[in-house]
């Protein structure tokens, strides 16, 4: 991790590259909590679906 601002220059091939560390440069969002609240919340439903059949189908089979 670079501790000062400065700049590196490297040359291959006759070509110039540069690189500067910038400070304060605003990062892309690469993920949410949001995402992670659905899936555990689409989760949930789908095991209480679950439960509730199961449920049925017990009170179905000892009423016969």
């Amino acid at each position: 991790m670079l501790t000062c601002i400065g700049s590196v220059k490297a040359s291959a091939d006759g070509g110039t590259t540069s690189v500067t560390n910038k400070t304060k440069v605003h990062l892309p969002d690469t993920g949410s909590a949001e995402r992670l609240y659905l899936q555990l919340a689409a989760l949930l439903v789908s095991m209480l679906a679950v439960t509730a059949g199961l449920g049925v189908l017990k009170i179905r089979k000892q009423q016969n």
